[in-house]
């Protein structure tokens, strides 16, 4: 019984581990967290580094050598406020074997119709609220052309390389922009495929709609609430947002070791936050629908 409830457990982890990297919209910014370090007797918050560099390049001279530069490195303190969690019983007439295969199906469920939409919601929603630059139109097949290649020359105007670009769309902003691609690939006569992996080098990462918008409420009691415009588009520099997961708790418990029921009891906590450092805010550029 014990073996068997630590295979559960270990394939369990492996599951939610699969849903989270196939599922997120988000995941693909979580490079930066590297970065982050624990604050010493503050567990709920974190430092992210800040590198300031002052003085240009000055004569040198054959005596005294090359004029002294300043490097300042300094730790910006954050502090996550996202603690969320939900439990689930599975009635003990089941045995554990059939548990196991429940209780997979029922978490990977879970991540993938709560969990990941309401972390890529909020993340989306923080950095909206924090980029650098914020357009509100609507887009057509005939202007999103247009207003994805002012979002690029804005961020290479501050110095953010291509390479580090991802494009972030819905699906309908995604197949405005393969439709205005195809009708000028007609024109051209090239080979048409109504699909767009990247867009001038920059690569495409679809959002749905429902998960994508610049205002976002977590509720107390379950879920999250749209409370803003829906974005149609986010160009990001990878490197700006900072997506913390500072604890992660998927537990099992047997009917002996649950006191609340007879059952197996899964419980599932997440304590988290996303942040855009203030001298990364430039690296995030919005355009999201008008405002009604």
């Amino acid at each position: 019984m014990a073996n068997t409830l630590e295979q559960v457990k270990s394939y369990l982890t492996t599951v939610l581990d699969k849903v989270y990297q196939n599922e997120s919209r988000s995941a693909v910014l979580d490079m930066a967290s590297a970065l982050v370090r624990p604050v010493q007797n503050l567990p709920g918050s974190v430092l992210i580094p800040k590198m300031v560099l002052s003085g240009g390049l000055a004569d040198y001279n054959k005596t005294t050598g090359a004029v002294a530069g300043d490097i300042t490195l300094s730790w910006e303190t954050f502090t996550l406020s996202k603690d969320r969690g939900r439990k689930f019983t599975i009635d003990a007439v089941d045995n554990i074997e059939t548990a196991g295969i429940t209780l997979a199906n029922l978490a990977s469920e879970f991540m993938r119709l709560h969990v990941i939409p309401e972390l890529d919601a909020y993340r989306f929603g923080v950095y909206a609220g924090k980029a650098g630059t914020k357009v509100q139109a609507d887009l057509t097949a005939s202007t999103i052309e247009a207003a994805v290649n002012a979002a690029i020359v804005a961020l290479k105007e501050k110095h953010v390389p291509k390479e580090r670009l991802g494009l972030f769309m819905t699906p309908t902003s995604s197949n405005m922009l393969a439709d205005a691609v195809e009708g000028r690939r007609l024109i051209t006569g090239a080979t048409v495929e109504h699909s767009v992996g990247n867009y001038d080098g920059v690569p495409i990462f679809e959002v749905e709609s429902d998960r994508f918008n610049t205002s976002v409420t977590l509720t107390s009691t379950g879920g999250f609430t749209l409370a803003g415009q829906t974005i149609n588009f986010m160009l990001v520099d990878r490197t700006a947002p900072v997506q913390v997961v500072k604890h992660v708790a998927d537990k099992l418990f047997t009917p002996e070791q649950n006191i609340e029921a007879d059952g197996y009891l899964w419980r599932y906590r997440v304590y988290h936050d996303a942040f855009v450092p203030d001298n990364k805010c430039a690296g995030i550029y919005c355009h999201s629908g008008a405002a009604e």
